[in-house]
């Protein structure tokens, strides 16, 4: 089971070649990453996308990175270091 789920819902995927770039370079590697693909001309149901691939996550953590943005090389490194405790509600 791997430590951290990446969602990445989109209606780009021409931009999703950055968010994969970013996510190859982190230095902490067990992690999966989900993407869903909405279309434009049928509308994007961001809550309907969301809970899909909460669904599929097997991840202990969840980590939301939009398409088109660049993290930090140790991003989810640090994430993962952060205490348990921060995501208890």
């Amino acid at each position: 089971m791997p430590k951290i789920s990446v969602l990445t819902p989109s209606i780009r995927p021409e931009f999703l070649n950055i968010t994969q770039e970013c996510l190859e370079q982190q230095t902490f590697q067990d992690f999966e990453w989900l993407s869903e693909i909405g279309l434009r001309n049928r509308g994007f149901m961001l809550p309907s996308d969301l809970n899909k691939m909460l669904k599929r996550a097997k991840g202990e953590r969840i980590v939301m990175l939009q398409d088109c943005i660049r993290i930090e090389d140790n991003a989810l490194e640090e994430i993962h270091k952060l205490p348990n405790e921060l995501y208890t509600f």
